[in-house]
């Protein structure tokens, strides 16, 4: 529920694209006092940070309709009108919502004494409606382990806050019944929090741990969840205030002293890097996998290994034998040859040194004693479309393929399954039986003058490797030769780099789709104010004009020039939130929206049928907000039954719903009753994909698709910039696309995040054993103190570990100060005397609570023998994370995974530093604490020759 349940109508609909880097606008307000200070956006409502450390992280406030159908006054989306002054010294700042059906007036006082005031006035005008008011995201690092006491609606109760979160329900995940009054004794100094309201829902807030929640609000930042909802109550009729008044006392003494004491010991070692490949697990995870059969690894011998396939092979199999030729030799540096048999007289003999890629179970022998039932199990492995088995023999590895595509997808996994040690590279013997639940599994993504080398790169490294067979590419701006004045330098891909794509996905068995919006979102079709005599409403250029002739002289060449550039299957008409921006129908029209939707989608659909092409849309206006929480936007249910009897049934319904939908997805059983194929199409809340396809699945439904709006031009440098995640869902939507939405996100066995990254940065493994260096911090353990969160790595100190390919020395750990840290003396930075040359320093480290991303959490200074030296930010989410987050990032690897002396699930990370100057002798590293609430935790470090 909260805030997601408005996920349409918080993030625009389907086709909003997102900025890929856009910069954050500056506050509604900005009040300081005392050691408080307090920001309001519209992004994030309000921001509280005590001494430097945000407490309330964000705010907001809602006025809905019953069942969350539509939103009265949301605060995300709307503008308030804000005051600042002062009354003394205390700073005050209002912030006024006035909408049709509802209004809100909030009152926020900064006080010198380290008080923080919030009184919240509002009411709804008329309607039914409920209300829920998130007053804060509370810092979980702050509030956990704090003892407290309470007045509840039960009475007063006390205890201690999770140190972490036991369940993701929100129920059952309160601190306490509602409180009217709380204390909290932190490290970070006393909490008081007082609650006074007008009505039975404004005199307590429900507090509950949101830690271990899935949607993106609540694994962006560890946090408690303070407010009026879950459940969102009833608004009954008048005026309800709410004042919550918080008081903040002082810290617990902490002492910071310049820095850390010790000697480090510089010791060589010859193997400081060795051949390493990170151990995942097959993605997606195969319907059934157990150990093999073989006795031994079947070993890969250069110049020996042969890849058998049969003479008459299908361009599936052909291609799949060559990219395991590929795999082998730029990856490993085995070179392997593919020699082809004729399997009707082939004995099945390969010599022990073959991978066999065959189609059918035809080839399997007669079933020997024992093992009947195995060989009835493969055969019915293999009836299932895009099927294959997987099986280790005695010094050889055969995949079977239930048709040419399961041949294919079969090779996909082998690849994954290669691995490296002392004796050379081997493939892992397992036995698989593996088919895909939903038969298209694809992703949405756009062009862009530099799209080309992304599209490339992703179909490699994702979309193929991973099993997926639909690419659906937004390609409206393209270089149209009958429309060339509508050319963008910033958006249009050139049709030879979009026939570049095309043919590439085609040549990985990826179905291109052209999607080109018409109606709704036609803003490139008036791109340099082009075209705008068939403009719906030319003061806002959005929809174009159904009724206009003319219309269709211009948009058919356009799409005839996509069908010649794709020769596509099916073609994606966008039709999504036609009625969003600007006047439709057109000023003066005798015409509804719906008569022009459907006269123009059957337009469409006839014309694309005469050439045999079917016709894709998106389904938020066939379907109305009593239906569905998101993505209904027909006026009535009335209207929304007429369109989907009106629009032709062999049309496929890209029915979108992002964070937060209904879990139940009804959209999906409504429009398949209504006689239409059903495409689940998601965005990058990891929750959603796999709910969505779960339902998909069970439904029967014809696939998924995984959308992308990042911006308008696609480029390889996008993927770690600010729409990470969005491509990391690529993954996610892979894996439930293939097994339909199973297992949960926590089952998986490995962090999407770090997977993606391992396959978009992966680079052929290195054979050479490099040396180099190790650092015994010399810190004694009677000086130094250990966070609680920090994970035992299992080795005794003094030793050396191979960890992600680097051999670490292990010392006791240098804790830097930090903001949260307990009371005590804390060293603000540790200088390391190194007087070595390396080519990379490598540190294994984590911080010990959770921040925002890019929030300051050190700096390194590197200073050579000769004086000079270079710096280099250490951010949280970039360079370092907390051990107990579970989240990833471009530029670190996961070192190590178990859990801490709590009992809690916890990683170590190692982030690799390129020396700007390899030839310069580094006489030493200085680390320097930010003093945020993530203090830097340093356990290794390890030079590269």
């Amino acid at each position: 529920m909260l805030r997601f349940a408005l996920a349409a109508l918080l993030c625009s609909g389907a086709l909003s694209v997102i900025p890929a880097f856009a910069a954050g606008p500056a506050p509604l307000a900005d009040l300081s006092a005392g050691h408080l200070r307090f920001s309001l956006s519209k992004s994030s409502g309000m921001e509280l940070t005590v001494r430097g450390v945000p407490f309330i992280r964000e705010s907001t406030f809602y006025i809905v309709k019953p069942g969350w159908t539509g939103a009265y006054l949301n605060q995300d989306k709307d503008d308030p009108e804000v005051t600042t002054s002062s009354e003394g010294r205390t700073k005050v700042a209002t912030a006024t919502f006035d909408k049709l059906n509802a209004y809100a007036k909030y009152r926020f006082e900064v006080r010198p004494d380290d008080t923080f005031k919030v009184t919240l006035t509002f009411a709804s005008k008329g309607p039914e409606s409920v209300v829920e008011y998130d007053a804060g995201y509370l810092n979980a690092n702050i509030l956990q382990g704090a003892k407290f006491t309470a007045e509840t609606v039960k009475g007063k109760v006390s205890g201690v806050v999770p140190l972490f979160a036991k369940s993701a329900d929100q129920v059952e995940s309160k601190l306490a019944p509602n409180m009217s009054h709380a204390v909290f004794e932190t490290a970070f100094g006393r909490i008081e929090m007082t609650v006074e309201g007008t009505s039975d829902i404004t005199k307590s807030l429900t507090l509950f741990d949101a830690r271990k929640g899935g949607q993106d609000w609540a694994r962006k930042n560890p946090i408690f969840w303070l407010g009026i909802g879950v459940p969102a109550p009833a608004l009954p009729p008048g005026e309800h205030t709410i004042t919550i008044t918080w008081k903040f006392g002082e810290p617990a003494q902490r002492t910071v002293v310049a820095s850390a004491a010790g000697k480090a010991k510089v010791v060589p070692v010859k193997v400081a890097q060795s051949p390493f490949v990170v151990e995942t697990p097959v993605i997606p995870r195969p319907k059934e996998m157990k150990p093999g059969k073989a006795l031994a690894p079947f070993r890969v011998m250069p110049g020996k290994t042969r890849i058998l396939i049969s003479d008459t092979a299908s361009e599936e199999e052909i291609q799949g034998a060559r990219e395991l030729v590929a795999e082998f030799k730029e990856f490993w540096s085995v070179p392997v040859r593919i020699e082809k048999v004729n399997v009707a007289t082939w004995s099945g003999e390969t010599d022990n040194d073959a991978i066999e890629l065959f189609l059918g179970s035809a080839l399997l022998p007669p079933p020997r004693s024992g093992e009947v039932e195995r060989v009835r199990h493969i055969r019915e492995t293999l009836s299932h479309p895009e099927s294959y088995f997987m099986g280790s023999q005695l010094g050889g590895v055969a995949v079977l393929g239930g048709d040419p595509h399961g041949v294919y997808y079969g090779v996909q996994t082998l690849k994954q399954l290669i691995r490296v040690d002392a004796k050379g590279v081997y493939i892992k013997p397992v036995e698989i039986s593996d088919w895909p639940s939903l038969s298209m599994r694809g992703v949405h993504w756009f062009g862009g003058p530099d799209a080309w080398p992304f599209h490339k790169k992703m179909i490699d490294r994702v979309l193929s490797a991973f099993k997926m067979n639909t690419m659906v590419f937004q390609c409206d701006y393209t270089q149209w030769a009958t429309q060339p004045k509508i050319w963008s330098s910033e958006r249009s891909s050139t049709k030879a780099d979009v026939k570049k794509a095309v043919d590439y996905a085609r040549a990985h068995f990826i179905e291109p789709i052209p999607l080109v919006n018409t109606l709704g979102h036609s803003e490139w079709l008036f791109w340099n104010n082009q075209n705008l005599d068939i403009c719906a409403d030319p003061s806002k250029p959005f929809a174009y004009d159904p009724e206009n002739p003319k219309t269709y002289e211009i948009v058919m060449p356009i799409m005839q020039e996509a069908v010649d550039l794709f020769q596509p299957k099916y073609f994606h008409i966008g039709h999504d939130e036609v009625t969003m921006s600007g006047q439709f129908p057109k000023a003066g029209s005798k015409k509804t929206a719906g008569e022009l939707i459907l006269a123009d989608t059957n337009k469409m659909h006839d014309w694309l049928a005469a050439k045999g092409i079917k016709t894709m849309m998106w389904g938020d206006m066939l379907l109305h907000e009593t239906e569905v929480t998101d993505a209904g936007l027909a006026p009535t249910k009335a209207d929304a039954v007429a369109r989907r009897a009106g629009v032709p049934k062999d049309t496929i319904i890209a029915d979108w719903h992002y964070q937060g939908s209904d879990p139940a997805f009804p959209s999906v059983a409504i429009l398949q009753k209504d006689g239409f194929q059903v495409l689940g199409t998601t965005w990058y809340d990891w929750g959603n994909i796999q709910n969505f396809s779960r339902v998909l699945n069970k439904e029967k439904s014809l696939g998924f698709l995984q959308s992308t709006w990042a911006g308008y031009n696609m480029f390889p440098d996008i993927v770690k910039g600010d729409s990470f995640n969005q491509f990391v869902a690529y993954l996610l939507g892979a894996e439930y696309a293939w097994n339909g939405g199973k297992p949960n996100v926590a089952d998986l066995g490995y962090r999407p995040d770090d997977a993606f990254l391992a396959v978009w940065d992966r680079r052929p493994v290195s054979m050479v054993k490099r040396a180099g260096f190790t650092v015994d911090f010399g810190v004694p353990s009677s000086e130094s103190r250990v966070p609680s969160t920090i994970p035992e790595l299992g080795t005794r100190k003094s030793e050396p570990m191979a960890l992600s390919g680097i051999t670490f020395r292990q010392s006791t750990p240098i804790w830097l100060d930090g903001a949260l840290n307990p009371p005590g003396e804390w060293p603000k930075s540790v200088t390391i005397t190194l007087n070595r040359k390396a080519a990379d320093l490598h540190f294994l480290w984590g911080a010990t609570f959770a921040a925002a991303k890019d929030t300051p959490v050190a700096t390194l200074k590197v200073t050579y023998t000769d004086g000079a030296t270079v710096q280099a930010p250490i951010a949280y989410g970039r360079q370092i994370f907390a051990f107990t987050d579970a989240q990833a990032g471009p530029q670190t690897t996961t070192a190590w995974t178990g859990t801490t002396p709590r009992g809690q699930s916890a990683s170590v990370r190692r982030w690799m530093w390129t020396n700007p100057n390899p030839a310069k002798a580094i006489k030493s590293v200085t680390l320097s604490s930010a003093q945020s609430e993530a203090a830097p935790v340093l356990l290794g470090l390890t030079g590269i020759e």
